[in-house]
């Protein structure tokens, strides 16, 4: 497991079978070959086919089918004219084979360094444990994979041979990047092989000679040499090699007892190969990155270097309220969500939680946020509801006192020492002059040209001064009619007349005693307009004066 997380390989490289493609060249060294080398003139096609089982890092079994072509000829002798008969010939062989394949140094591996190693070569100072060589720390390891440490769920894994792999939080592959490596190898095994020989001889002048006949064509062979393997890819590889063929016979090129019968013919392959791995490399795969090792991705979770709860979105609950350490005011406290996980207090008990308590070292009530009831004039009213909380007063004037007991508190009474009434200000009577400003507030009557009956705008006033003589039952009225100048003097004192008496009359009728009521006819002696006719109707009037 890399960071909580677990690691599924495909099956392992080492395991992987190899076919493989070979284009090379073949020659020959035997009875017409004068040196101990081969024919420089003769080289000839080869090809082959294999097949390649690693059983071990360092070692592959590899079979292999392949044909070659040879040929030679004394012409090719620099004294080719003191040999005779001259000869010549050409073979074609079949070979079946198997071979070990030993490779010394085995795939490049990865060099992890030491902490003291890395301080003493490259000046990086790291703490103990193991580090490539840019000085990233491999935490883990399991089954050939390395883990290198990495933040925010991302996770690179390597292999022995230093190949990387780089994985998002999520576990989905990001990039891939392949270590090449170069192996150098020995290789040596037995095969079959059957050759069938055109071998021909003539004399100098041209003349054609029989050849012996060919005792054998098929032996057992020993084929050896050595190679080189550049791996560039998981699935690719390129393989060259240089290899000989002990054979224990003398009819490769068809010659024997005509020529060397004691010496045993060799042939030669060089070539290049193209090797494809069947099956998968080998890859890691890994599941979602859980760092904290809770079970819940570090992709959705919230805290994810700490274990949680699904519930919690991953983060932990330390005293188990349900409310997260990431948003618990009170991690330690077990207290209900609403309250941000802090317990609910109540220091003074009296019912208000401290939170919300503004005195939560004294007992209060709610009505006052938690704080006590305070009365400084101990008149029974708390304070945040007595009007004149420093002066004792009665309750059902809101804590104020009234001296005179009319029920108007002594702040509001005109009179605090005479009982009054409410319309008065707490005054027992108003004033005069009280009194004639609230009948000045009431308009004047008005009347038609040359009539004196009351219309209903009349009516309405007058209806105004009978409330207001009722409510002020000491006073009298003076009812004065007035008149316009559009006719005769004598007319208009009497029309003025009767105008006010109209209006006494209305007044009787509403209750208001004759003796309250007085009434005269100037004329149009006190005019409040000029003549004009637009404006002649406030001239036709009757007004009130209030006397005692």
């Amino acid at each position: 497991m890399f960071f909580g997380l677990s690691i599924y390989t495909a099956p392992a490289q080492s395991d992987r079978t190899e076919l493989s493609l070979w284009y090379g060249i073949s020659n020959y060294q035997g009875d017409l070959v004068d040196s101990d080398f081969f024919i420089p003139g003769e080289f000839n096609f080869a090809g082959s086919g294999r097949i390649a089982l690693p059983v071990h890092p360092q070692w592959v079994v590899r079979g292999a089918f392949s044909y070659m072509q040879f040929s030679g000829s004394d012409l090719n002798s620099v004294r080719w004219r003191d040999k005779e008969p001259i000869m010549s010939f050409s073979t074609q062989l079949y070979e079946i084979s198997a071979r070990a394949e030993w490779h010394p140094f085995g795939p490049r591996r990865l060099r992890l360094y030491s902490a003291e190693e890395l301080a003493t070569e490259y000046q990086l100072i790291k703490s103990p444990g193991r580090y490539t060589r840019e000085g990233v720390m491999v935490t883990e390891e399991a089954d050939g994979f390395f883990a290198i440490q990495r933040e925010q769920g991302v996770r690179v894994l390597m292999d022995k041979r230093g190949s990387r792999w780089i994985f998002d939080p999520m576990g989905r592959l990001v990039s891939y990047e392949y270590q090449d490596a170069i192996q150098p190898f020995l290789f040596a095994g037995l095969g079959w092989a059957r050759f069938d020989a055109d071998a021909r001889s003539r004399t100098l002048s041209g003349e054609g000679l029989t050849v012996e006949a060919q005792l054998e064509r098929e032996r057992i062979v020993v084929p050896f040499g050595a190679g080189i393997r550049y791996e560039f890819h998981a699935d690719w590889s390129l393989q060259g090699e240089v290899g000989w063929r002990y054979t224990g016979t003398d009819y490769i090129d068809g010659f024997s007892q005509s020529r060397n019968p004691d010496a045993d013919d060799w042939y030669f392959f060089a070539g290049i190969g193209v090797n494809y791995a069947l099956g998968d490399a080998r890859t890691p795969q890994v599941e979602p990155a859980d760092s904290d090792g809770d079970g819940i991705p570090d992709w959705i979770d919230e805290c994810p270097f700490n274990s949680g709860s699904a519930e919690l979105q991953g983060c932990p609950d330390t005293d188990g309220d349900g409310t997260s350490d990431k948003t618990d005011e009170c991690p330690e406290e077990a207290g209900p969500v609403l309250n941000n996980g802090c317990p609910v207090r109540d220091s003074d008990g009296d019912g208000v939680v401290d939170d919300q308590d503004e005195c939560p070292d004294q007992a209060g009530v709610k009505r006052l946020q938690g704080c006590p009831e305070t009365d400084q004039d101990e008149d029974g009213v708390p304070d945040d509801q007595d009007e004149c909380p420093l002066v004792k007063g009665l309750p059902s004037l809101n804590g104020c006192p009234d001296a005179d007991e009319d029920g108007i508190p002594d702040y509001r009474d005109d009179c605090p020492g005479e009982y009054g009434l409410k319309d008065y200000n707490g005054c027992p009577t108003p004033d005069n002059g009280q009194v004639i400003q609230l009948l000045n507030g009431i308009p004047a009557i008005r009347f038609a040209e040359g009539s004196s009956e009351l219309e209903a705008a009349a009516r309405s006033i007058l209806n105004r001064v009978a409330v207001f003589m009722q409510q002020y039952p000491q006073y009298n009225l003076q009812l004065t009619g007035h008149a316009d100048e559009l006719t005769d003097e004598v007319a208009n004192r009497r029309l003025s007349e009767q105008r006010a008496i109209a209006s006494r009359q209305y007044l009787l009728a509403r209750g208001i005693a004759a003796q309250r009521l007085f009434y005269e006819g100037v004329g149009a002696e006190q005019l409040v307009t000029s003549r004009q006719e637009q404006s002649n109707r406030l001239n036709r009037r009757v007004s009130f004066t209030l006397f005692r």
